[in-house]
């Protein structure tokens, strides 16, 4: 059985600290691609051998905490880098997948939650800092 929080350990170190550790050289936006990064982790360990990109979607999805991305058959940590320069992140657009049965609205934001800050009640998605309007997407 995998220990995934061995292996998130791992790509973590890779893709935060020292990468040329694992033979592997981050983009300016701390993207390695998926082959490489497997290959790294096949040769750190023998039980990492039979690892595969299925099973890094398997650790992410069990992580309380998102601490990397997966896109276009590459991976990058989103926070914590200790690498020498700096990693730069570009917004994305949600995937092309996104519902789009919402019609560009959201449903009314509750009020009556006591300690939270009530959430205002407009067309911005509260999805994150870096989604767009809904609508800007349709027209893409």
């Amino acid at each position: 059985m995998i220990n995934f929080i061995e292996v998130s350990k791992a790509i973590s170190h890779a893709l935060r600290h020292e990468p040329w550790l694992y033979e592997l050289e981050l983009d300016q936006e701390g993207w390695v691609p998926m082959e490489q990064m497997l290959s790294a982790l096949h040769s750190e360990k023998p039980d990492w051998e039979s690892l595969q990109e299925s099973d890094l979607h398997t650790m992410m999805a069990r992580s309380e905490k998102q601490r990397y991305e997966i896109q276009d058959g590459k991976i990058r940590a989103l926070y914590g880098h200790s690498v020498p320069g700096k990693v730069t992140k570009t917004s994305t657009a949600p995937p092309l997948d996104f519902d789009s049965s919402i019609g560009g609205s959201m449903p009314p934001a509750p009020t009556n939650l006591k300690g939270l800050n009530r959430i205002s009640n407009d067309k911005y998605a509260a999805m994150g800092k870096e989604f767009k309007r809904f609508e800007k997407l349709q027209s893409m």
